[in-house]
């Protein structure tokens, strides 16, 4: 399935969910896009760090680190907020470019802000190349 993601407001229920780069949700309503790009929804390997994410409260919120991804090494939490990719602050609108900007190339770094009980962190994370096998995703080491 290839999710189309724009640069500009994307509208998405308050039930979207983003597994490990996969999104879990009906397409939003895009509209005044200036530059359109598809990405794969539900890839069969891909680069990545491995989050599950979900819109909460107008947020992004992390459901869970994958076990053996570089975000469960970086000590990110389930209830963690995602607030800033590579200093690009997150807006819920562009769910689709969030996806985008922790998926890239393999053993490339990512820098992640995440928000916890109030306070702000950084992680750089090295991306890692993760694979479906069943139902789940499993990291090469």
């Amino acid at each position: 399935m290839l999710f189309r993601f724009a640069q500009c407001r994307v509208a998405f229920p308050p039930s979207a969910i983003f597994l490990a780069g996969v999104f879990l949700f009906s397409a939003g309503i895009i509209s005044g896009c200036w530059k359109t790009t598809l990405v794969d929804g539900f890839p069969n390997e891909y680069s990545g760090v491995g989050l599950e994410l979900a819109i909460s409260d107008k947020r992004i919120k992390v459901v869970k680190p994958l076990r053996g991804g570089p975000a469960e090494a970086a000590g990110i939490l389930h209830g963690d907020y995602l607030i800033a990719i590579d200093n690009w602050p997150i807006e819920v609108e562009n769910f689709g470019e969030i996806v985008a900007r922790l998926r890239g190339e393999r053993n490339t770094q990512v820098n992640i802000t995440i928000e916890r009980d109030g306070k702000q962190f950084h992680a750089v994370l090295n991306r890692k190349r993760t694979k479906k096998v069943g139902e789940k995703y499993v990291f090469e080491e």
